[in-house]
C-alpha cells in the first residue's frame, strides 16, 4: 500500500513532531514516521521535563529562544494544556566567568531582564543552594520548564488534529529519490513525496546512507540525569522556589531542574551532568549507572545543595548527537530533491522545537526561514569554522 502526501518527516521526537503540526497546520498532507512508540524512552525527547532560557551569548539563539518562548505559549493555548512551569534559572561560575558575564551582556543588549547576584545574595534568595563565596549568578525571571514529554504528546496531537499521519513502529528499509521521494517500511507500507524532513536524531545517518549522500559528523553519547530527594527542608525544591541552575565551575558542566513532581519515579531534583557520556550505539539496551557519573554527582550535590539526599532515587538513561561544534544542523541537502536535514540538537535543543519546526517547515517549502542560520548550515563542514557552543 502506497500513500501519496506532500511531506514525509522521518523522526517522530520533539523536532519531528513540531514540524508535522507546523505543516499540518499549513494544510500540508504530512506523514509523520517513527519507528518506536510516541513517548518511548530511547532517544532524546523522554523524561518529564527540559531548561527553557533565554540565557545565551550568541544572539542566534537568543532570536530562537524568543521564538520558542512564543511557540510554546501558542502551543498551550491551542491545547489547554499547561506545558510551560516558570520558576526563575541561575546561571553560575566562578566571580568573573568568562561565559557568565558574556551572557549577561547579550542579555542585556537584548533587553531580556537579568540580575548579576554575588555568591551570598543568591544563597540569601535561594536558600537551598550552597555557593563559593568568589561566585557569580546571573539569575534570569523568565527560565521556565517545559513538560517535556507532555509537550512532545501535545504536538503530535495537534498534528493528527489538522490532519496529518502519524504512523508508529515504523521499521524503514528504504529511502529512495527521483520524482520526489520514496519511503518504505519493512510491513510493506510505503510513503511517496514531493519533499522528505529527516528528524531522526541518533539514527539521521543511517537514513542519509540509504539515500545515497554523505553522512554527517554527528556523535552520538550515552547520557544520564538522577533525580535526588530533599530531605525535610525549610524551604520547597519546587519550582514555586527552586529556580533552575546551570553551573560553570566544572567541566562538564553540571545542571539541575526543579523538582517537578512529588511521587513517582522522577519525584526529585533532577541533576545532569552535561555532555560527560561515552559514545555509543543508539540501538544498544539501556546501560546502568555509571560509577563516575553517580560519583560526580554526589560531588557537585554536596557543593551546591543543602538539603538532598544521596544516592539518587533514580537514574534515566538518554542520547545526545551532537556536530563536533555543538551547534545544530538545520539545512536542505544540495541537489534537485526537496530534503531538509534538522540534527544535532542535544543537550540544549529541546527548548527550541517550536521554532526549529518553523526553520524545518519554511525550508521544506522553499521559503526565507524566521531566523539566521549562518551557524547551522551544512557548509561549515566544509571548512568554515563555527565557535564551540557551551551550554545546556
Amino acid at each position: 500500500m502506497k500513500t501519496e502526501v506532500d511531506v514525509v518527516i522521518v523522526g517522530g521526537g520533539i523536532m519531528g513532531a513540531a514540524t508535522a503540526a507546523t505543516l499540518a497546520r499549513r494544510g500540508e498532507r504530512v506523514a509523520l514516521l517513527e519507528r518506536r512508540q510516541i513517548g518511548h524512552d530511547r532517544g532524546s525527547s523522554h523524561g518529564d521535563g527540559r531548561i527553557v532560557r533565554l540565557t545565551y551569548a550568541e544572539p542566534d539563539y537568543v532570536a530562537m529562544a524568543l521564538r520558542g518562548y512564543d511557540g510554546w505559549r501558542k502551543l498551550e493555548r491551542a491545547s489547554g494544556e499547561e506545558l510551560l512551569v516558570t520558576c526563575g534559572g541561575l546561571d553560575i561560575g566562578p566571580e568573573g566567568h568568562e561565559v557568565v558575564r558574556s551572557i549577561h551582556e547579550m542579555m542585556r543588549e537584548a533587553g531580556v531582564a537579568c540580575e548579576l547576584l554575588t555568591a551570598s545574595a543568591m544563597t540569601e534568595r535561594f536558600p537551598q543552594l550552597r555557593a563559593s563565596e568568589s561566585a557569580d549568578a546571573l539569575f534570569q525571571p523568565a527560565t521556565a520548564v517545559i513538560r517535556a514529554e507532555a509537550a512532545w504528546r501535545t504536538y503530535v496531537d495537534r498534528a493528527i488534529v489538522d490532519g496529518a499521519e502519524v504512523e508508529e513502529g515504523v521499521e524503514i528499509t528504504s529511502m529512495q529519490t527521483g520524482l520526489g521521494v520514496t519511503v518504505e517500511a519493512a510491513d510493506g507500507r510505503s510513503w511517496r513525496a514531493e519533499r522528505l524532513v529527516l528528524t531522526a536524531g541518533a539514527w539521521t545517518n543511517k537514513f542519509l546512507t540509504m539515500l545515497d549522500e554523505p553522512t554527517l559528523p554527528l556523535e552520538t553519547t550515552h547520557e544520564q540525569v538522577a533525580y535526588l530527594s530533599p530531605r525535610e527542608a525549610p524551604v520547597s525544591h519546587g519550582p514555586d522556589r527552586l529556580p533552575t541552575v546551570i553551573d560553570y565551575f566544572d567541566t562538564p558542566l553540571f545542571y539541575s531542574l526543579p523538582r517537578m513532581s512529588a511521587e513517582g519515579s522522577h519525584a526529585g531534583v533532577k541533576i545532569g551532568w552535561h555532555r560527560s557520556g561515552a559514545p555509543v550505539d543508539p540501538d544498544l539496551s539501556p546501560r546502568p549507572p555509571r560509577p563516575e557519573f553517580l560519583q560526580a554527582i554526589a560531588g557537585f550535590t554536596r557543593r551546591r545543595f543543602h538539603h538532598l539526599d544521596d544516592p539518587p532515587t533514580t537514574v534515566v538513561d538518554c542520547l545526545y548527537t551532537n556536530t563536533p561544534d555543538h551547534h545544530f544542523v538545520l539545512d536542505r541537502l544540495p541537489g534537485s530533491t526537496p530534503i531538509v536535514i534538522g540534527a544535532g540538537f542535544s543537550g540544549h535543543g529541546f527548548k527550541f522545537a517550536p521554532a526549529v519546526a518553523e526553520v524545518l517547515a519554511a525550508l521544506s517549502r522553499d521559503e526565507p526561514t524566521p531566523v539566521p542560520l549562518d551557524s547551522f548550515r551544512l557548509a561549515r563542514f566544509a571548512g568554515a569554522t563555527v565557535a564551540p557552543h557551551v551550554g545546556a
